[in-house]
């Protein structure tokens, strides 16, 4: 019973760096896209005023 408490906590301690550095990753990967993210979110297919309103949203 100790073995399996212990290799649960050992998962769950390893989950906070692991969610940690894929936040960091996704958001610097966001952060430095040359594209609006308002294009990203509608696609290649959108028609131009489409993106306006989502724009004020994701600034």
């Amino acid at each position: 019973m100790t073995t399996i408490l212990r290799m649960t906590a050992g998962r769950l301690l390893t989950l906070v760096p692991m969610v940690l550095g894929i936040t960091l990753f996704v958001f610097v990967v966001l952060r430095f896209s040359p594209n609006d993210p308002a294009y990203n979110a509608l696609g290649e297919g959108r028609r131009p005023r489409r993106g306006t309103p989502t724009r004020p949203r994701t600034g």
